[in-house]
């Protein structure tokens, strides 16, 4: 499998299983078509700091999926919604953390890619979740955290 689809597995599960809004934090083409097609329906939101990888999804954009870019993830604020999913793999690597500790109120699951690099700071945030669910079958890791939802896969 491909190093950058290693997440599809337990995303579609987390999504499959919820009924609420999605955010994706990081467009990517192993995850931003496959959550459009995931979320009929419902609310997507597609949010990437780069315009050339917010371009190329343009075409998937409809009244119910919206695709913002953002020019640094640390000065956008978000609206306090209420998300079931939400999908962690932006860049630049030191922006995943506070990003998910600002949604950490308002979101019942995330799941985050590339959970086995250190570079990410992932520790920093473990003990703030009670359910936590790790795939290291393939590399690189995705892990589910949530303090509402329990994934069991």
């Amino acid at each position: 499998m491909h190093p950058g689809a290693t997440h599809i597995a337990l995303l579609a599960a987390a999504v499959a299983r919820s009924t609420g809004s999605v955010i994706e934090l990081g467009c990517g083409h192993f995850s931003t078509p496959l959550l459009h097609h995931l979320c009929k329906g419902r609310r997507l939101v597609s949010i990437d700091h780069d315009p050339e990888w917010v371009d190329q999804f343009r075409d998937l954009e409809s009244p119910l999926h919206t695709l913002i870019c953002v020019p640094r993830w640390a000065e956008v604020k978000f609206p306090l919604d209420s998300w079931d999913v939400a999908f962690v793999d932006c860049a630049p690597a030191e922006a995943r953390v506070p990003l998910i500790e600002q949604f950490l109120s308002t979101t019942k699951q995330f799941v985050i890619h590339d959970t086995e690099h250190p570079l990410y700071g992932y520790d920093r945030i473990w003990p703030k979740f009670k359910f936590r669910y790790d795939d290291k079958r393939l590399g690189p890791w995705t892990s589910v955290v949530s303090n509402v939802v329990e994934f069991v896969p």
